[in-house]
């Protein structure tokens, strides 16, 4: 299955505000609402697009937060099942680079982080495990990044965002029926969820299903002039998915995605040229295994 360029803004679109009515879709590739909606019906009958709610991490108090990097011997496959089935690994995916999978772990604290990392060590095939802990996320596509204005939520907010980490789309009125509120209570609900910063809807796309390989991984050496200038600038990009300051393995680590590889390409050397940077090393996804920033809220505590 391939993605024409109407696909690719329609995800892009939804990737940056997952609910987009369709009439807004419409207009912005000029087809009608019907075609919009065919188009998107198939997209998410593959597997290949999901539009859900992503909480923030702070809410489900997941405090460490890493990148890893890691090397092995053998068949590759063997070893990504196994970090899938981790609840706090939230990305996994096979790439052609030095390291031969990259993960991503979202832990209560770092004596968690700690024993998933050792978890992750003892499976027979690994060989190294680098480790880069976020210190500050600057840009994140799919999940809010920053603090959110607001921590406050109560039992029928929770009941909300639990049927929006299910379908990120669902109607008001749906919506309405199934937390017992009116649609328009249910609306209110939403947009102040996503305006305070406690939620974001977003399309989250497996490029691998439609046979896409445009999506690249890098590590940052900053020479730690002016680091959050140099960040920023990278943040900016329009093809820099994702970008977060660490220690550890690297001084940051970052996504970019393009439809074509020309394009990671250029952004990468242009990530090279900037004064500040003084080392890039990056990696290419070609079987994204794990891709689920939706976490369980069951634990989640009211909060007033």
């Amino acid at each position: 299955m391939e993605l024409d360029e109407i696909d690719s803004e329609l995800v892009r679109r939804l990737h940056q505000e997952g609910r987009l009515s369709y009439e807004a879709l419409a207009q912005a590739v000029g087809l009608s609402r019907t075609a919009v909606r065919a188009r998107l019906d198939r997209l998410m009958e593959s597997g290949g697009l999901r539009v859900v709610g992503v909480l923030h991490p702070t809410i489900l108090g997941v405090t460490a937060l890493a990148h890893l990097t890691i090397t092995h011997s053998g068949d590759g496959a063997s070893i990504t099942g196994p970090i899938a089935e981790l609840q706090d690994a939230v990305f996994v995916s096979i790439v052609v680079g030095r390291p031969g999978i990259v993960a991503e772990l979202q832990c209560r604290d770092l004596e968690t982080l700690d024993r998933a990392l050792t978890e992750i060590r003892a499976l027979e095939p690994v060989r190294r495990v680098e480790t880069a802990i976020y210190t500050r996320v600057l840009k994140n596509t799919s999940a809010p990044v920053g603090r959110p204005s607001s921590l406050e939520f109560d039992a029928i907010d929770v009941q909300v965002i639990g049927q929006l980490q299910r379908d990120g789309r669902i109607p008001f009125a749906e919506l309405a029926k199934r937390v017992a509120l009116s649609p328009s209570a249910a609306r209110t609900r939403v947009l102040r969820l996503i305006e305070v910063g406690l939620i974001q809807i977003t399309g989250i796309l497996n490029p691998t299903v439609f046979g896409m390989t445009e999506m690249c991984g890098f590590d940052l050496t900053l020479d730690g002039r002016d680091d959050d200038a140099v960040l920023r600038q990278i943040a900016r990009m329009g093809s820099v998915d994702y970008l977060a300051a660490s220690i550890g393995r690297a001084d940051a680590v970052g996504t970019l995605i393009a439809r074509q590889r020309s394009e990671i390409r250029s952004s990468l050397e242009s990530i090279r040229e900037l004064a500040g940077v003084t080392g890039v090393e990056s990696w290419v996804h070609v079987d994204l295994v794990k891709e689920r920033y939706e976490r369980p809220i069951e634990s989640l505590s009211v909060r007033r």
